[in-house]
């Protein structure tokens, strides 16, 4: 039972990060933010997990 409310609470506490980031991504494009979500398009296609934007992420610093 304690796993699943686990799964519950990491489900919603992403959900909040990629609505947080998309956010702070349209309010300030060349923040710190942009190194880790380059585009927004990794927003919409759940893209984190891809690994080309870390690489493009971390070439560009």
């Amino acid at each position: 039972m304690e796993a699943a409310g686990c799964l519950e609470l990491v489900r919603c506490l992403s959900m909040m990060k990629r609505r947080v980031d998309s956010w702070a991504l349209s309010l300030y494009p060349g923040s710190f933010l942009a190194s880790t979500e380059p585009q927004t398009e990794s927003n919409r296609g759940g893209g984190a997990s891809d690994g080309k934007s870390m690489d493009r992420g971390q070439g560009e610093e």
